[in-house]
């Protein structure tokens, strides 16, 4: 009996280190099975990271197209302007070169419209036309038409509206 209830006592404790055994293996495949579960969504996040580098760099491929294809147009342009640029103008029926019409003002350039004793006493834009305050309270303007001379500013306003009136929005 002593026999029996050794072997009953064995096999108690064989039972038992095999339930702790069990307990250890189901401990670590549990960790495992989570160990899984994060590495299938860190290979999701890889995929979708990988997906994203993908398009910009498709992105990134079709802008350096889209710039060469602009540089090409910009250098082909530029030559056309350069070759008109080059070109001699077309002669008149006359057989002389035709004369550009430039306005009077852009012919005066060099040339000092204020009269004697008036003087110079401020100069700005106005329309992006270029304007001079004279001492004897006029106000001269390069207009398209020419340099003209101005009692005020009212008047250089009038003028203008009444030539080249700005758009209203």
């Amino acid at each position: 009996m002593t026999d029996q209830s050794g072997n009953s006592l064995r096999k108690a404790q064989d039972a038992r280190e095999m339930a702790v055994e069990i307990s250890r293996l189901r401990s670590v495949v549990s960790k495992l099975l989570g160990e899984k579960q994060e590495l299938k969504k860190e290979l999701q996040a890889t995929s979708e990271l990988h997906d994203m580098i993908s398009r910009l760099l498709e992105q990134d491929r079709q802008f350096r197209d889209a710039l060469r294809n602009t540089l090409g147009a910009l250098k082909t342009a530029i030559a056309s302007v350069e070759a008109l640029i080059d070109q001699d103008p077309e002669p008149a029926p006359d057989g002389r070169p035709e004369e550009l019409s430039v306005p009077a003002s852009e012919h005066d350039e060099g040339v000092d419209t204020v009269p004697p004793g008036v003087r110079v006493v401020s100069e700005g834009y106005y329309r992006w036309r270029q304007m001079r305050q004279l001492s004897d309270g006029t106000i001269e303007v390069d207009t398209p038409a020419g340099r003209l001379r101005f009692v005020d500013h009212l008047h250089v306003e009038e003028y203008f509206d009444a030539h080249w009136p700005i758009p209203k929005k």
